[in-house]
């Protein structure tokens, strides 16, 4: 324990002694079935959430309008993740409206 970094011999010392004394609630194995279920839904929501992140990421690469606005988020003081994140909601935004006015995609010129 004391090998990983910020932990030391003073804090390694503490978390020892509050092992011996740590024990589970007796609803431990009411609630664990239930805690795994809600930790597999947030893993399978990262998942989807990270491939649409790369999708969207490819598109920007592909379409010059969205890489102009990937940019501009950029230049915005923005990181990457939170453009890509910007970029999509905007995609959204497009689709939307598509969808509402019943037309095509007409990619940009």
């Amino acid at each position: 324990m004391r090998k990983i970094s910020g932990i030391g011999v003073k804090y390694a010392g503490l978390i020892q002694q509050w092992q011996k004394q740590a024990q589970f609630s007796a609803e431990v194995e009411w609630v664990g079935e239930m805690i795994q279920e809600d930790a597999n839904r947030i893993l399978e929501l990262n998942r989807q959430i990270k491939a649409m992140m790369i999708a969207v990421d490819r598109h920007r690469k592909q379409v010059s309008v969205s890489q102009k606005y990937y940019e501009k988020k950029r230049a915005e003081g923005k990181g990457h993740n939170q453009a890509v994140i910007a970029l999509g909601r905007h995609l959204c935004r497009i689709i939307f409206e598509m969808l509402k006015e019943q037309r095509a995609y007409v990619p940009p010129k």
